[in-house]
């Protein structure tokens, strides 16, 4: 994604990406447009192995992506659906 930012910024192409990747760019460095037809939606998700026991280590990494997630999106910088 870095260096499709890259490449926009050069004014050598253009690019469909999430708000989150670019809101600290629009009107400085990039001019950015939603796309409303068609809808474009993704599912971010978070996968475990079942048959493995959650260390406390691993709750913690969730928690933090979890805690992560509900900042951005309280802060509007991820303008998607909070599902957790």
């Amino acid at each position: 994604m870095h260096s499709m930012l890259r490449l926009v910024q050069a004014g050598l192409g253009f690019s469909i990406l999430p708000w989150s990747a670019i809101y600290d760019l629009v009107g400085e460095r990039v001019h950015a447009r939603k796309i409303v037809s068609p809808e474009i939606f993704r599912k971010v998700c978070v996968v475990t192995k079942i048959s493995r026991a959650r260390t406390p280590a691993t709750a913690k990494v969730l928690e933090t992506i979890y805690d992560c997630v509900a900042d951005v999106h309280r802060e509007g910088r991820w303008k998607g659906e909070l599902l957790i």
